[in-house]
């Protein structure tokens, strides 16, 4: 093979390299997404209730099921 058309397939492969990796591939089975991810609630009272909303979409391609939620 002479060096310049093995340099054309090398500066070919690393172009194609970033499409490959970046991530922009349709998401397969569901995938949670929330709009924000923390909630400051300032300082608390002992035993005092407190709320917090998170909003969420599923951006996969099967339906998302929470099965269990946790604080913390």
């Amino acid at each position: 093979m002479s060096s310049r058309l093995l340099k054309t397939c090398l500066i070919c492969l690393l172009l194609s390299l970033p499409g490959l990796v970046s991530g922009n591939e349709p998401a397969v089975g569901p995938r949670i997404v929330f709009e924000t991810e923390t909630v400051q609630m300032g300082q608390m009272v002992r035993g005092e209730e407190v709320e917090a909303e998170f909003v969420y979409r599923n951006e996969g391609d099967s339906p998302l099921r929470i099965l269990r939620a946790k604080p913390g």
